[in-house]
């Protein structure tokens, strides 16, 4: 994380919502279908992106019901979107059809519209498929006004802990009035025409979107606030 914030006292900044973080620098193996990787070397939506890093590491959210007003500065999932469009074993749909899904599902679920959302936490792996169709599902919903990034050039692709790495890290951005960066990649990809943030920089961040997608087509959004 420290490539991203650059502080150390979690548990301090997330009121009511989330109020432990466990993270891990583990190297993890997935027999033959991951293989050997370089550390911190993601760079996702990149002209020559290196394919998706796999390390272990965990996030731990505490769930519970908000209050009437929440206090001031109080994360909150406002919305959650799935879909499974079971297009392949493991490539994504080339033009992101289950990732679009997932992301309107969310905002209908948390009851705003695309221009609401001030941030969105790509699911960024740096694989070429991958980062096409994402983009391509971005761009059809939000044009290339919101800014985004893939932060697993700073955490890794730690699997099916990822959704709650990257949750974490939209409380973090919204509590501290922050716009996260993408660790590694220094040049976009002409071709994919998002508003791609390479370095972190200050911004109010009212509500976040983080996506995570899986092997079969499954795909899962979120929609995070912040209680003003």
């Amino acid at each position: 994380m420290g490539s991203i914030f650059n502080f150390s006292d979690y548990d301090q900044l997330i009121p009511l919502i989330i109020n432990s973080l466990v993270a891990g620098g583990l190297l993890a193996l997935v027999g033959g279908l991951i293989g050997i990787f370089v550390m911190n070397r993601d760079m996702s939506f990149a002209v020559h992106g290196i394919s998706e890093l796999s390390f272990a590491g965990a996030a731990f959210a505490l769930l519970e019901r908000a209050a009437a007003q929440p206090a001031s500065g109080s994360v909150l999932l406002l919305g959650a979107g799935e879909s499974s469009d079971a297009y392949h074993m493991s490539s994504p749909h080339p033009e992101g059809l289950g990732a679009r899904l997932a992301m309107e599902a969310a905002l209908r679920s948390a009851g705003l519209p695309a221009s609401a959302i001030d941030y969105i936490n790509l699911h960024g792996t740096a694989t070429p498929a991958n980062d096409a169709a994402e983009g391509k599902a971005v761009v059809a919903l939000f044009g290339d006004q919101v800014p985004c990034s893939s932060t697993k050039g700073a955490t890794g692709h730690t699997l099916g802990a990822a959704g709650a790495v990257e949750a974490v890290i939209c409380a973090l951005a919204m509590t501290n009035d922050l716009l996260p960066g993408s660790p590694n990649t220094t040049t976009r990809d002409p071709a994919i025409p998002l508003d791609y943030q390479l370095t972190s920089r200050s911004g109010k961040v009212r509500h976040a979107l983080s996506n995570s997608f899986g092997f079969g087509g499954s795909n899962c959004s979120l929609v995070l606030g912040v209680a003003q």
